[in-house]
């Protein structure tokens, strides 16, 4: 596995020679550098403490300005300013993920715009992933919360109801401080599969028409993933150091080697070795 690994890095035209690997060594190597991809965001899932000062900023911005949110919560029960028991007031953050402030027991599916939501119910607040929904914690755990007004959130004044919210985020996040950091590793774990899987399938699928009587796209394939090395390395560089042009580096030195790699085969072909 290290040949592997310092030819896929220095030596391309050496990764033809892995064409006729097993599948699961190709596999392994796969795992391999799945591993190293999450060795950053692992670290800092694992390290991380609260919720940060930068996010806290964004939270606050996104909320400025914004529409009233007609809620809040007395003795321990997030009650509606107008006792409209039917209104569900959504807050999209972004594509990923949502806030979600409704009285009622169940939520269609459809009024909830995200996979992941953060929802504040009567009773307390719930976390959902795609159709499980985990009570995170009720009200009555935290005496601060009584009397918060959610209406506050969109003022830019509200120093005291953003103190309080992020204090209790702070306190229960630590609760769930190993379950956060182990949701966060498989999420970038698979995220980070499905993204390499489709770059070495997009590389084999260009070099395929190039390869078709020299190559069976298996074994093109293979190369590829092999030939992920300096991209899953650019993509680790980038998320350790917030820089992504080592993402782009990467990709386009993985792209470059596959064309080398191209090129040893057909002149192999030629000397039909």
């Amino acid at each position: 596995m290290i040949k592997r690994l310092s030819n896929s890095l220095f030596s391309p035209r050496a990764v033809l020679n892995y064409r006729s690997d097993k599948w699961y060594i190709t596999a392994l190597y796969f795992l391999i550098l799945l591993f190293i991809s999450i060795i950053p965001p692992a670290v800092i899932a694992i390290q991380k403490d609260g919720i940060d000062y930068d996010t806290q900023k964004d939270i606050r911005l996104y909320f400025v300005g914004k529409e009233d949110i007609p809620y809040e919560i007395n003795n321990g029960i997030l009650i509606h300013d107008q006792a409209n028991n039917n209104m569900i007031h959504v807050e999209q953050i972004s594509d990923l993920y949502s806030i979600i402030f409704t009285n009622q027991e169940e939520i269609a599916s459809n009024d909830i715009p995200t996979s992941f939501s953060i929802i504040l119910r009567t009773d307390g607040v719930y976390i959902r992933q795609a159709s499980y929904m985990l009570r995170f914690f009720a009200y009555s755990e935290y005496p601060e919360l009584d009397g918060l007004d959610f209406s506050n959130a969109s003022s830019s004044n509200s120093v005291d109801f953003w103190n309080t919210v992020f204090d209790v985020a702070d306190a229960q996040m630590a609760k769930y401080k190993g379950f956060f950091a182990f949701v966060s590793i498989l999420y970038f774990f698979f995220a980070n599969a499905f993204n390499f899987l489709i770059v070495s399938l997009i590389l084999s699928l260009f070099q395929s028409f190039t390869l078709s009587r020299i190559l069976s796209f298996g074994k093109l394939w293979k190369c590829c993933i092999y030939m992920l090395t300096p991209f899953v390395f650019g993509t680790t560089l980038a998320s350790l150091f917030q820089f992504n042009l080592f993402y782009y580096i990467g990709f386009f030195a993985s792209a470059i080697y596959v064309i080398i790699m191209s090129r040893e085969a057909m002149n192999k072909a030629m000397k039909g070795e």
